[in-house]
């Protein structure tokens, strides 16, 4: 089991580092796409009904008041 633990130690740090240098540009370049997408096709929610369901606490709480406001 330590031989398994030490190859671990190994292995994990330089895989996860270099899944990382692949996935930050690719989710960079997407949040960027889903950013320049919602300013071009905005949603209007005037005149449309909202369903918030456990407006009791914590979000759902929130939630409505952020509806309202804008």
């Amino acid at each position: 089991m330590d031989l398994f633990n030490s190859l671990l130690n190994l292995v994990v740090p330089p895989a996860s580092l270099v899944m990382l240098a692949f996935a930050w540009p690719a989710l960079s370049f997407l949040n960027t796409c889903e950013c320049l997408y919602s300013s071009f096709f905005s949603e209007n929610m005037e005149d449309k009904v909202v369903i918030i369901t456990g407006a009791s606490s914590g979000i759902g709480e929130v939630n409505p008041q952020s509806q309202i406001q804008d």
